[in-house]
């Protein structure tokens, strides 16, 4: 309860920065926020590069050790495997999907690319809508 009591309140709060006034304040703005996303993404790549390198040394250790499994002190692991396909063929694979209706074995995301050039051959695709995605392109100076 005492912590509740000696948490900060709106109050103690320093208030918000103001708002970018013009235009050319919230590209400021934008570009300090895309330097910050890039130096945490920087340290983000070197923490997954180790984080990477101890998975597959306890892998190592599991297997040379003929366990699936162990445990520190701050955590444990087990070894999981799944199947995963790996597509070799496309032409007997799109054989196979379209002899067999085996249609579920498709993801439902489009080819934008694929998709855009049909639109622009034929002007549509039956169950497919076109939406014009809109995003702003940036160039640092």
């Amino acid at each position: 309860m005492q912590d509740a009591l000696d948490a900060p309140t709106k109050m103690d709060a320093a208030p918000p920065p103001s708002p970018p006034k013009t235009i050319g304040d919230l590209i400021d703005k934008l570009t300090e926020v895309k330097r910050e996303r890039a130096a945490l993404s920087k340290q983000d790549k070197v923490l997954k590069a180790q984080e990477d390198e101890l998975d597959e040394a306890l892998m190592d250790l599991l297997d040379a050790s003929g366990t699936r499994g162990a445990a520190g002190q701050t955590a444990s692991v087990s070894i999981q495997e799944s199947v995963v396909p790996t597509l070799k063929n496309f032409e007997l694979f799109a054989e196979f999907l379209y002899e067999n209706r085996y249609l579920h074995l498709l993801n439902r995301a489009l080819n934008a690319a694929a998709c855009r050039e049909v639109f622009e051959k034929f002007g549509s695709i039956p169950g497919v809508e076109p939406f014009n995605k809109r995003s702003l392109r940036y160039t640092a100076r």
